[in-house]
């Protein structure tokens, strides 16, 4: 039983220690005021630095520089979220939008997509998918012996 009773005091003077170490860091503190804050018993020191955090905190809250401050920041914030969100909903829109329209115009819509795909594979040098497509119109395309830039078509026998 003694044995507990003494590692609690021993514990009890290291929390003492440990505080007097920390408010020799504080600014502003005279040795006649540490001395005095030493004094204290370790309830009375905790309750007192308890008090002075509350009210610093209530005077940086209750400033309305600051609180106009951070309504302007949080309004910023939800302003640019609205943005971000908007545009992504469009972006998403615009990808899964349906179309009615004329045959022809839905043909266009698609020749443009499949366009940008067959002139990047040509450019590569990838003749493949562009073969497949000339096929249909019974043509054939070629990258050999032509110059960068230029491909050669002729036509299937039928």
């Amino acid at each position: 039983m003694k044995r507990f009773k003494t590692l609690r005091e021993k514990k009890d003077l290291t929390a003492v220690s440990s505080w007097k170490r920390k408010l020799r860091n504080v600014k502003g503190l005279t040795r006649d005021q540490l001395q005095m804050l030493s004094q204290m018993p370790t309830p009375v020191l905790t309750t007192l630095i308890n008090q002075v955090g509350m009210i610093v905190a209530q005077k940086e809250a209750a400033s309305p520089e600051e609180k106009a401050r951070q309504a302007l920041k949080h309004a910023r914030e939800k302003e640019a979220l609205k943005k971000k969100h908007s545009q992504e909903k469009e972006r998403l829109n615009a990808q899964e939008a349906s179309l009615v329209a004329t045959d022809r115009a839905i043909l266009d819509s698609i020749w443009k997509e499949v366009r940008k795909t067959l002139e990047k594979d040509l450019s590569r040098g990838n003749t493949e998918r562009v073969n497949m497509i000339a096929r249909l119109g019974k043509f054939k395309v070629t990258k050999a012996g032509q110059q960068r830039g230029r491909a050669f078509r002729y036509d299937l026998k039928r």
